[in-house]
């Protein structure tokens, strides 16, 4: 019984992968992209960085990426674009 669930657990995660990682690479790159432009000072306010989530938000495509990178204060992108 436990090894069917195991079983049943590992095919369910590896079929769930590629969607997962795609996910995870999309939030990577907002990441990343948020970060760029904190040290370019292009975001230099909680209101600026709040007006480039909402423009991403527009793509269905980012809506689980933005829902993590939301909850991010703002002090520590700013820690983040300092440290790279």
């Amino acid at each position: 019984m436990l090894e069917d669930l195991l079983k049943e657990f590992v095919i369910e995660a590896v079929s769930a992968s590629p969607e997962y990682l795609a996910k995870e690479r999309r939030r990577q790159k907002i990441q990343d992209s948020i970060v760029k432009l904190f040290k370019t000072k292009k975001i230099s306010s909680q209101s600026e960085l709040d007006e480039y989530l909402a423009s991403l938000a527009s793509d269905k495509k980012n809506e689980l990426a933005l829902t993590a990178l939301r909850s991010v204060p703002f002090q520590v992108w700013q820690a983040l674009a300092a440290k790279k």
